[in-house]
């Protein structure tokens, strides 16, 4: 296996990690904005679908790979690195100049999406997915660690600041730390909650990276 056969699957942030001089290194700290996103519905439609047997877990198995093909490309498509993908979250990472406007752009790009594409009707009835999402933008620590192989971990108490951004959000809201709204406009930014602001309305002039993805090309992961 090549490592470009890899490309898609393993975060920019390693590769580029990984390809450098320092890349015996075990901690970096890296400026940016992390994306912390949660689909709501997935496990109430599993729960349905699955009792229709082998027929309804291929049915799960292709409405989550169509939803996030296209999250993920709204994502990608303003510079984003996929850090972690569970279940029914994504965790990504903004890097580079205007990193905060990006990232919030990026999240208001995925939930207009999901409100398009999030609602249909199934074997098992009609299911509508939501997006809850936090934003928070500082220096984040990665980790390489692993003996056999490596794993690229975020921690620390930034990345545990963006976990508390994004559980003060409740469904359908997308919840900015105040880090990251410092860097935007007034009219993007609604009623305080819990650590930040809410988000809202269209971020102009956030730059768009200019590369596509889809879930049969490698995407700048």
């Amino acid at each position: 296996m090549t490592a470009r056969s890899l490309a898609p699957y393993v975060p920019r942030v390693a590769r580029e990690w990984l390809d450098s001089a320092m890349s015996d290194e075990l901690h970096r700290r890296i400026a940016g904005s992390v994306v912390f996103v949660d689909i709501s519905g997935f496990t109430a439609m599993s729960e349905r679908l699955g009792k229709l047997g082998k027929v309804g877990a291929e049915h799960v198995t292709e409405l989550i790979g169509t939803c996030f093909s296209r999250l993920l490309a709204d994502a990608y498509d303003y510079g984003a690195t996929l850090l972690k993908f569970g279940g029914d979250a994504l965790l990504l990472f903004f890097s580079g100049p205007d990193h905060e406007r990006r990232a919030a752009a990026a999240a208001l790009e995925m939930r207009r999406t999901l409100r398009e594409i999030g609602r249909f009707s199934t074997e098992a009835g009609l299911v509508t997915l939501r997006m809850t999402a936090g934003v928070h933008s500082g220096d984040f620590d990665f980790f390489l660690v692993g003996g056999s192989h490596r794993e690229l971990m975020i921690a620390g108490p930034t990345a545990t600041a963006a976990e508390a951004v994004e559980g003060a959000a409740s469904t359908g809201q997308i919840v900015v730390s105040h880090a990251t709204a410092s860097a935007l406009a007034p009219r993007n930014l609604g009623a305080a909650i819990g650590p930040g602001h809410l988000l809202r309305g269209v971020i102009t002039g956030a730059q768009r990276s200019g590369v596509e993805w889809s879930s049969t090309t490698p995407g700048p992961t």
